[in-house]
């Protein structure tokens, strides 16, 4: 499985080198949570940059369920608790990932203290 975190798709979509760096390929099975959904579509319109939800079509929105959530409260409690800034939605898609495994890709730092570990540029995988 392929997970995509909105500060990776971004920059995928926009084409950057960074982005072509961690030699991601597309898939079939690109998956995205629907929050990291609303989250490119929010930047790309706040942009104000000409944007069709066609370029989006590779992804597939997944739902997590009730124990991913819980799970993902006590990653995001816990990585506060060290200081450090992880959204809760990153707690959601990493406590996803370590469900469900597969592979991130994620440009966020904050990742690391949400129990993922990099393997190189922007690929991150269960720890």
């Amino acid at each position: 499985m392929i997970w995509i975190d909105t500060s990776f798709a971004v920059e995928w979509l926009r084409g950057t080198p960074r982005a072509s760096e961690t030699g991601f390929r597309r898939s079939a099975r690109m998956q995205i949570l629907p929050l990291q959904y609303a989250e490119v579509c929010a930047y790309f319109i706040r942009q104000r940059r000409k944007f069709s939800l066609a370029v989006l079509d590779p992804l597939e929105i997944v739902t997590v369920g009730v124990q991913e959530l819980v799970a993902a409260a006590d990653l995001y409690l816990r990585a506060r608790a060290a200081g450090s800034k992880a959204s809760l939605a990153d707690a959601v898609l990493a406590a996803t990932v370590r469900n469900r495994g597969g592979v991130l890709y994620a440009f966020d730092e904050d990742f690391r203290h949400l129990g993922l570990q990099q393997e190189s540029i922007g690929r991150w995988t269960p720890a």
